[in-house]
């Protein structure tokens, strides 16, 4: 099997192509421990328990593109031209999932 390193992406992300005579497999990776090192820091800090907005989760490239994949199962769209409730819907389920706990940097239900 070939294998082609593309390098880095523009959002962090890196892509392997592996190709041989019967399959082509794009491999994307993303080295994740800064940001959830800046979320899990960030989970301590104050906030303004009355403001409109607050920073919610940091989300690594790789993770939204396995959400939009999972999203265009469901819905034969991408996240990012889903009509607004739709998407809300979606992303305040994974966000409000436990097992997503280490993306967000404020602990509150969305």
């Amino acid at each position: 099997m070939k294998r082609d390193d593309l390098g880095y992406n523009a959002d962090g992300t890196r892509s392997i192509v592996h190709v041989d005579d019967n399959s082509l497999v794009i491999e994307r990776t993303q080295d994740v421990a800064p940001i959830l090192d800046q979320n899990k820091a960030a989970q301590g800090n104050s906030f303004n328990a009355k403001a409109n907005m607050r920073h919610a989760a940091s989300i690594p490239a790789i993770v939204w593109q396995q959400w939009d994949k999972e999203f265009y199962q469901m819905h034969k769209r991408s996240l990012l031209g889903a009509p607004r409730k739709l998407k809300d819907k979606f992303m305040k389920a994974k966000l409000n999932d436990p097992d997503n706990r280490f993306l967000r940097t404020w602990q509150g239900k969305l």
